[in-house]
């Protein structure tokens, strides 16, 4: 498998994997809550009064969810990929440059892979023991 495909879509094959492959999405998602704190846009995303408090509480949940996604919760990647796409939906739908989209299509790829690692994970971890190694 190339190394760039092997990049974008891990395989998944035990655990560790599993844990290094969400730690993509836990890097993104702390990525877009330092973003989110220093750009003043997300109000204008969302046509509403820019405020300080605003960024704020968007950085502080994103934060939460980077946290969430490095304990291997579900719900926080699955939580991460949907506010992504549905935030960079309605910003890009105002227009947006070639660099945006792309690193847009990245970040989603990550909170996918996200998404498959946490699952991957928790079924890893409901799997019986493998007994074959003994004889």
């Amino acid at each position: 498998m190339p190394r760039w495909r092997e990049f974008l879509w891990p395989p998944l094959p035990d655990r560790d994997a599993a844990r290094q492959a969400a730690m993509r999405g836990t890097i993104a998602a702390a990525f877009v809550a330092v973003y989110v704190a220093l750009a003043p846009d997300l109000a204008r995303t969302f046509a509403l009064e820019p405020t300080y408090w605003i960024n704020v509480a968007a950085a502080a949940a994103w934060a939460l969810i980077a946290l969430g996604i490095r304990a291997m919760s579900r719900l926080a990647a699955t939580a991460a990929l949907v506010l992504f796409v549905l935030e960079r939906g309605l910003a890009l739908q105002a227009g947006g440059r070639a660099v945006a989209i792309i690193l847009a299509l990245l970040f989603a790829i990550f909170f996918i892979t996200a998404v498959r690692a946490t699952q991957r994970f928790h079924d890893l971890a409901a799997a019986p023991p493998d007994r074959r190694a003994s004889p």
